[in-house]
């Protein structure tokens, strides 16, 4: 408890406050029309992972840590914006914690995915 005025409480709600441990879900989404290639599991390196293929685009998706196997199924359709999965931390972010591993590749080869992100984040 903090300070307070004589009769008012200044507990605050569990989990809210500076060292809170609550976690809110961050969901991962498709970032272009595409079909799923692949929803599996690396234990030691990338936890569950998704291969997004871009429609009508040499280009694919890679989304890992994934806190569950992803929603979709390989051969899925989706959207752009579509949620195919919620941010964790397994594979190797046991140990560095939860965030979402990204990639964009081109023909098979990884490209830096920080311009196109920045492009798309002007429109979230």
């Amino acid at each position: 408890m903090l300070p307070s005025k004589a009769g008012e409480s200044s507990a605050k709600p569990p989990g809210e406050g500076r060292f809170s441990r609550r976690r809110r879900r961050a969901y991962a989404s498709a970032v272009a029309p595409s079909k799923i290639g692949a929803n599996k599991c690396d234990p030691v390196l990338y936890g569950n992972y998704l291969l997004i293929h871009g429609q009508g685009e040499d280009r694919s998706y890679f989304y890992a840590h994934l806190i569950e196997p992803a929603v979709v199924d390989r051969g899925d359709r989706v959207w752009a914006g579509e949620r195919v999965g919620a941010v964790g931390e397994t594979g190797n972010a046991r140990t560095v914690g939860c965030h979402l591993h990204f990639e964009i590749h081109i023909h098979g080869r990884a490209i830096d995915p920080e311009p196109a992100l920045g492009r798309w984040d002007r429109y979230s």
